[in-house]
């Protein structure tokens, strides 16, 4: 136990050793900057001298296992800032499970039915779409931009007015179209969304697995159902 407790303590110190955000002393304007190694014997003297002042500095940049380590302190202070760190690391995981699993309902949902169709959106919400995209479109494109299939929207783009913005332009205009309407879903802004239905539910936890780098290509691309189509054509 007691090895488990210095293992823990020489990691709580490298962690925070190594913040850079963490301030250790005054320093002056032209005093050169603290070494890694100066950094953890003044967090070391703290841990063992004044856990209460270390906890007020630094827990804030512990990880929850560190908080094992100062879970018997007799001291209020100290109780105090782990179950602050605790609160704060929880709310923290809550948000990024809750925004992984409307990734994974933005998946699904694009992969199949007509939730995140053009279509779709556009009828959701009209006047982005028209600032966006419609403006530039005459009646009868925007007609034919109602009945065309989801696959087929660059044909319509590629007819429309050449004088107002250019076809590359326009394509980029839709592009930011589609990319804020999977942007206010995921922050939950999509009134015709019931987000009980997938902020509570395990069975959207798929997405955890995956990398955070694929995540991020898939929310940053342009268009992430076309990220989604090409992955689903490549794998055919």
């Amino acid at each position: 136990m007691q090895d488990s407790s210095v293992g823990l303590r020489d990691s709580i110190l490298d962690h925070i050793s190594l913040n850079k955000e963490a301030y250790f002393k005054s320093q002056q304007l032209n005093d050169p900057d603290l070494t890694a190694s100066e950094k953890r014997e003044i967090a070391e003297q703290l841990i063992d001298n004044n856990t209460s002042t270390f906890m007020l500095r630094y827990c804030k940049y512990l990880k929850e296992e560190h908080l094992e380590y100062f879970a018997e302190k007799d001291d209020y202070e100290v109780q105090y800032h782990i179950e602050q760190r605790k609160a704060e690391l929880k709310k923290t995981s809550t948000k990024a499970t809750v925004r992984n699993r409307r990734l994974e309902a933005i998946r699904r949902l694009s992969e199949s039915g007509e939730y995140f169709t053009d279509k779709e959106m556009k009828r959701r919400n009209p006047l982005l779409f028209e600032e966006l995209v419609g403006q530039y479109l005459t009646k009868e494109q925007k007609k034919e931009f109602e009945n065309t299939n989801e696959t087929e929207p660059a044909t319509v783009l590629n007819n429309s007015r050449p004088q107002e913005v250019s076809v590359p332009e326009k394509h980029l205009l839709l592009n930011e179209f589609r990319s804020k309407m999977f942007s206010d879903f995921l922050r939950g802004k999509d009134d015709e969304f019931d987000y009980t239905e997938v902020d509570s539910n395990k069975d959207y936890d798929d997405l955890s697995t995956i990398e955070q780098d694929q995540q991020e290509d898939y929310f940053d691309s342009e268009s992430p159902r076309t990220l989604m189509n090409d992955d689903s054509n490549s794998g055919g």
